[in-house]
């Protein structure tokens, strides 16, 4: 069973994450803000309201709406819960065939974001000035937000569960921050980390995921016969279904380049 992304979750979703944030760095469990119930839905019937919180399905965590999605596709599922009141407990619910739940939740992570661990000199986070509103400094290089919310990820910091996780739902297609396939391009442009993420994106296509790719494109750094040579290995994985190529984003805060491009 593959989970599909719903069509209107867009790139804002990635930033009503960010209250989830704080949940991770106090290793709370994750749990699921219930921001909107449908009228005479199953979520209705069994007493859910605004406010109140998913934490499992069947027992298992909900981490975020993939885990939702995939734990809740029967049509009788045991639910636990925190209400306003702050109790928790558990409820069995029941839908018709086609019936939806009936619960919209509040963003897309319950567990707080995955946070990037590379050190991209074309990062355009180092390139602006301190005043800059806060969802611009976030570093997020999560996998469920590339599904969710069509952002670029290198999968440098994917954990073996993450990546059992991703064949086990399939979570598919996935976005992927490529830039070069040359292992010592790579790890200058990217950082120690980056043969990690090639490996594990090699293993995802070996098991039937697939990719959108993006390569930043730098003079000097992974243009002419690096970009020729990446391209070549983009092309001969049939799991990467396309490759856009875009210009490196350049202002006066950089202070990883020591000239101007014109």
């Amino acid at each position: 069973m593959a989970v599909y992304p719903s069509k209107d979750i867009d790139r804002e979703a990635a930033g009503n994450a960010r209250a989830a944030g704080s949940r991770a760095r106090k290793k709370l469990p994750p749990r699921a803000e219930i921001a909107f119930v449908a009228p005479e839905s199953p979520a209705d019937d069994a007493g859910f309201e605004p406010g109140c919180f998913i934490t499992t399905v069947d027992g298992e965590p909900v981490r975020d709406l993939i885990d939702w999605r995939w734990l809740s596709a029967e049509d009788e599922i045991t639910v636990g819960y925190i209400d306003l009141d702050g109790e928790a407990g558990e409820v069995d619910l029941f839908r018709d065939e086609g019936e939806d739940w009936g619960f919209e939740f509040d963003g897309v992570v319950f567990d707080g974001v995955k946070q990037c661990r590379n050190a991209c000199i074309f990062c355009f986070m180092r390139q602006l000035p301190d005043d800059m509103r806060a969802s611009l400094t976030l570093r997020d290089d999560d996998f469920r937000l590339s599904f969710l919310a069509g952002t670029f990820v290198t999968f440098t910091n994917l954990s073996a569960e993450d990546e059992a996780r991703i064949i086990e739902q399939h979570i598919s297609p996935l976005r992927v921050s490529l830039h070069a396939s040359n292992p010592e391009v790579r790890r200058r442009i990217i950082g120690k980390h980056a043969a990690h993420g090639i490996e594990v994106l090699d293993r995802l296509l070996a098991a039937g995921i697939e990719f959108h790719a993006q390569i930043v494109l730098m003079p000097d750094e992974n243009d002419g016969e690096v970009l020729r040579e990446t391209l070549g290995w983009a092309y001969a994985r049939p799991g990467i279904l396309d490759v856009c190529i875009v210009p490196l984003g350049f202002t006066k805060h950089q202070t990883c380049f020591t000239k101007s491009f014109d």
